[in-house]
């Protein structure tokens, strides 16, 4: 008795971690097909555009008052 009320509740649950099984590997590989087309060039670019996008500047590099008011240290820009 307890076989036929088992087998129902098994063969949907054993389906569903097949698929979802092959569904995060169909994503890895995708995500790894991704990576293999970024160049580091790129990267750092889309890096710089960021930061000055951002305003990451306004608060991690060092200032100082100089004849046109606070300017940025560019010898340690990004410091801090």
């Amino acid at each position: 008795m307890k076989n036929k009320i088992l087998i129902p509740i098994l063969v949907p649950v054993l389906i569903f971690v097949m698929y979802s099984c092959n569904h995060v590997s169909a994503e890895k590989e995708a995500a790894q097909e991704i990576k293999k087309e970024i160049s580091k060039d790129s990267l750092l670019s889309y890096g710089k555009y960021l930061v000055n996008t951002i305003g990451c500047r306004d608060c991690h590099s060092p200032k100082h008052f100089g004849p046109n008011g606070v300017e940025i240290i560019t010898a340690s820009d990004l410091s801090g």
